[in-house]
Parts: structure tokens; sequence; C-alpha cells
């Protein structure tokens, strides 16, 4: 849930996010695909709130979330639904961007969601009080990262380690999982990561081509690697 890349190259779509949180969280199941109404979805699930923060249905839809909006916010001692269920929510109908809008999240966590629907690429900010949407050049290449634990130093730092990584290498999916293996938390910011428990525990890549949506997952404390695909509805224009 903190920093995602979306590119495009040879001919795929290819979605990588890297998951940063406190190693003592309950652990988390690897992606399978789940049949929600008549959608299959492929996403992991995190064990303590059974919600999740990337996955792809069965129209080539992709959704990945990240904690926090545009800056850290404090806190509250409750929430009315963990924002990890806002993905399979707006996933199992067929116009996601048409479903976020219409979901309550008064004292929903503030989160930011990107979000890739019929060749169109939204960016969603929930602050806690107003829901805001950017339309992204899905012919540009984008990093995101997670508000919640990287100040705008850091992401702008990120910005530019993956906009010269790209004009130094072939963009495929190894080599953007290689740039992933670069921006581990611990590695970006050791004190920070030594204080709170807080490592890079998986990262996941989406690649669609054409109308075959493959889910690679990396689990970096069971060291697995899991590949999940099925053949979606909807074909991807690249």
């Amino acid at each position: 849930m903190c920093t995602v890349t979306f590119a495009v190259a040879n001919k795929s779509i290819i979605i990588t996010s890297n998951r940063d949180e406190n190693i003592d969280r309950a652990a988390t199941t690897i992606p399978t695909i789940q049949l929600y109404n008549t959608h299959q979805i492929i996403h992991p699930t995190d064990n303590k709130a059974k919600g999740t923060w990337i996955g792809v249905n069965n129209n080539n839809t992709v959704a990945v979330l990240l904690n926090g909006a545009l800056y850290k916010h404090t806190k509250a001692t409750y929430y009315a639904m963990s924002r990890g269920l806002i993905i399979p929510t707006i996933l199992q109908t067929n116009n996601a961007e048409k479903a976020i809008t219409k979901l309550y999240l008064n004292n929903i966590e503030p989160f930011t969601l990107l979000l890739l629907e019929a060749n169109y690429l939204y960016l969603y900010r929930w602050n806690g009080e107003a829901l805001s949407k950017e339309l992204l050049a899905i012919n540009e290449y984008h990093i995101i990262s997670s508000a919640t634990l990287y100040n705008e130093q850091y992401s702008q730092q990120k910005r530019e380690a993956f906009n010269n990584f790209k004009n130094k290498n072939n963009l495929t999916n190894d080599t953007i999982l290689a740039f992933h293996k670069s921006q581990y938390y611990e590695n970006w910011l050791p004190i920070e990561a030594a204080k709170n428990h807080i490592k890079t525990i998986s990262t996941s890549q989406i690649i669609i081509q054409h109308n075959i949506s493959t889910f690679n997952y990396f689990d970096f404390i069971s060291n697995q690697h899991t590949v999940s695909k099925f053949t979606s509805k909807a074909v991807a224009v690249c």
C-alpha cells in the first residue's frame, strides 16, 4: 500500500506495487481467484482487516490502494470500514469508476486509489472530507507513493529515481521488478523502519496483455512467488 508504478511496455500494461507494512501485522493470504457476484477478482487478502490493497477483475479493471491522501494524517481511534474493502467492492461492478463515487466514505481513513478501467487511468484521493479525481495519461509512466510513509521530499526522490531508471533501461516486467527491489522501505528509511517494525513485505505485479491478466505475487516473509492468471472479458489496448 505504499509505492506503485504504472507502465506500458512490450504491448502490455504493467502495474507494480510494493507493500510496506508492520511485520508484526497478521499474515496475508496469497492472491487467489475469487468470485464476487458475477465477477472474478484476483487479489491477496490481509488476514487482519480481511481487505486488500491491489486487485484485478475479469474486465481488466485494476485497482491499487495506498494509505493517505496528499499529506500524512492523524489516525483516528475508530473508522467505520477498512479501506481494504474498497477494492473488492468496486471491482465486483461493471463500472468501478462510477462505483467509487457512490461509496459513502465518511469516517473512512484517507487513501489514494489508482484505477485502470476501460483503458482510462484515474487517480482518486480521499482526504477524509472530499474525494478528488485526476485523469492520468495512460501512455505515460507514473509512480505514486503513500503519503503516510513518504513525505513530499521522498516522493519526489522516488519520481526522479523512476525517471532516471526508465531513461537508462528497457522497461519490462522484470526490469520494473528490479526497480521496485531498489525501493524497499527499509532501504529508504532505515531508522523509521527499525523504530516502527516496518518493511516492504511483498511486491505485487499485474500484467495485462490483450485479454490475459497475470498476477505475480512475491511474499518476502514466506519467500514465496505465486502466479495467478485468467482470461478476461475485455481486451486491453496498449
